[in-house]
């Protein structure tokens, strides 16, 4: 079990954030069990509110599609609804006894408002790991394309 503060440590979100600075964000964050099958969100609801995975194994689905991803402890979710507060794209399931940490946009906007410098790194680091993700999404658009028999 992973308490709040060492959760936020290793997740990539708050690198470089000296431990007094990860505590900050770590005071903010809420604790939430969520038993096997139960629903973390659906698609479509509120955003504002990313979740760190602190136990168990969740899935993520998107309709016509299915299952897109399965997320563990260290992983999280809920950047983009952090930053934009955007409905979520996405329904998330726990496939097992699962604890998820939550931080609210308007906790996020306060502390990165009182400490800009933190804030700063912290969004640096969000738009590191969006970068990554695109770049790993258009890799994978680009290998499909390569197999495709129209080619």
């Amino acid at each position: 079990m992973y308490p709040i503060t060492e959760l936020l440590s290793i997740t990539p979100l708050f690198k470089g954030l000296s431990q007094n600075e990860v505590g900050l964000f770590a005071a903010a964050c809420r604790d939430r069990p969520l038993p096997a099958n139960g629903v973390l969100f659906n698609q479509g609801d509120p955003g504002g509110e990313l979740f760190m995975v602190a136990e168990g194994i969740l899935e993520v689905h998107k309709p016509f599609i299915g299952k897109v991803n399965v997320l563990e402890a260290g992983a999280y979710l809920g950047d983009i609804s952090l930053l934009d507060g955007a409905p979520r794209s996405a329904t998330v399931i726990a496939l097992t006894n699962s604890r998820v940490i939550s931080l609210a946009q308007a906790d996020f906007d306060r502390l990165c408002a009182e400490h800009p410098g933190i804030g700063y790194r912290v969004m640096r680091n969000i738009a590191v790991e969006l970068v990554a993700r695109l770049l790993d999404k258009e890799e994978r658009l680009a290998d499909l394309q390569a197999r495709s028999p129209n080619r």
